[in-house]
């Protein structure tokens, strides 16, 4: 062999099937790619044994140009005699289409990322998915969660399967390290918005069992495999919601986090209301609630403005309209029998002025139970529309100044 690379100790990669203390891997100047005696492949241009990674990775130099990365530990204990079972062995993990002629130069031993020479000469940095997917497993395993979202941001990686590797344990311990370790606010936001109520290490991105094997002998309380099959993900995202919102609400009262990480009050508003609005159903009102208690407690004393129409308030609800239908958004309000709120949100939105200020401007203008009698008809409450039509009969409320309702239509919707 012209090229030839070693492992001199395989005792962590063996499961005990295998009978050899050492590997040896050598390329020949007929580009043939040999494990011991063992053929891997016919026609590869270049490979590096990359023990950082576990992987050996190799480029082929057939018709259909890959880059393959086989296991350590699926190589030291393939049988090439125990059929085709084992063949997938050779097709190895997550394999990339790579242009014809490509060489593999070097695998970077702290990132996932490869060094290609392509055909033209030219060298070109790639992160394939066989790297990138164990690299952020081991780092969300380990509970560098900000570490991970990062890459995995970056690579375009779903963003579920910071929870979905291990639910239970990030929702019992890893969710304090999350919040300590992701920073940036649109990067909590992101995060939040792409939970989905299914778990994708089923079918988007499968654990190897390589991988599970090692991460249930380091922790065998805490592997993949054991607290995944008791969680229910048709609850995940109210669930990671809620410990979530509960744990913000928490460092915010106390001026910082668990880890010690000093914020400042309101820090995490928008993420909370990224909570609300992604659970099912979405808890509108609670995050409307938020908002105006929040616009109250920091309006300047002496201010003339309303509270909710200062700039950080707007910027909210124009957050949570974003998030949400405006039309629910803007009858939640209405529901509140908040009509200050109510107009706020229509502002922040898509709907026409004509629509919503002659409805608001009437309401205003009418009893406080005879008001809320007629947005309890609008929303089709018709239980509390009943009781507050009763309500304001007892109190004997007059609509004497009150405006004209106009068309019906504007009223009743």
């Amino acid at each position: 062999c012209s090229w030839l690379a070693a492992l001199k100790d395989v005792s962590d990669y063996d499961n005990g099937a295998g009978h050899r203390t050492r590997l040896v891997i050598g390329m020949t100047h007929q580009s043939r790619l040999y494990c011991h005696d063992r053929l891997l492949a016919d026609a590869a241009s270049s490979f590096v044994l990359s023990i950082p990674h576990k992987f050996l990775c190799y480029a082929t130099a057939d018709a259909h140009c890959k880059l393959r990365f086989l296991p350590l530990s699926e190589l030291v204990n393939f049988d090439p005699f125990m059929g085709s079972d084992e063949n997938h062995v050779l097709e190895g993990y997550e394999p990339r289409n790579v242009e014809r002629g490509t060489r593999l130069v070097a695998v970077l031993p702290k990132h996932p990322d490869a060094i290609l020479q392509m055909p033209r000469g030219n060298m070109e940095g790639v992160y394939p998915r066989a790297l990138v997917l164990p690299y952020v497993m081991s780092k969300i395993e380990s509970g560098n969660y900000g570490k991970a979202l990062t890459v995995m941001r970056r690579q375009k990686v779903d963003l579920n399967l910071i929870v979905d590797l291990n639910p239970t344990h990030f929702l019992e311990h890893g969710v304090w390290s999350f919040l300590d370790q992701v920073k940036k606010i649109d990067y909590l936001n992101l995060f939040i918005a792409t939970l989905q109520d299914i778990n994708i290490t089923q079918w988007k991105y499968q654990v190897p069992e390589w991988f599970r094997s090692k991460s249930n002998n380091d922790d065998e309380e805490e592997g993949v495999a054991t607290n995944s099959s008791d969680f229910d993900y048709t609850t995940k995202v109210n669930q990671v919601c809620q410990k979530l919102r509960d744990i913000m609400i928490q460092a915010e009262r106390d001026g910082q986090t668990k880890g010690g990480r000093i914020i400042s009050d309101g820090h995490f508003l928008l993420p909370i209301l990224s909570t609300f609005a992604k659970e099912n159903p979405p808890q509108l009102e609670a995050a409307l609630s938020l908002i105006q208690t929040n616009a109250i407690a920091n309006q300047p004393s002496g201010g003339r403005k309303p509270p909710l129409f200062s700039e950080k308030a707007q910027s909210s609800i124009q957050y949570l309209a974003f998030l949400a239908n405006y039309e629910l958004l803007f009858d939640t309000a209405l529901g509140m029998y908040d009509f200050d709120l109510a107009r706020a949100v229509a502002r922040n939105s898509q709907m026409d002025p004509k629509v919503y200020l002659p409805l608001l401007k009437r309401l205003k203008s009418l009893p406080e139970i005879y008001a809320r009698y007629e947005v309890d008809l609008r929303l089709k409450r018709y239980e509390s529309a009943l009781s507050n039509l009763a309500k304001s009969g007892e109190q004997n409320e007059s609509l004497e100044g009150a405006s004209p309702s106009g068309d019906d239509d504007v009223i009743f919707g």
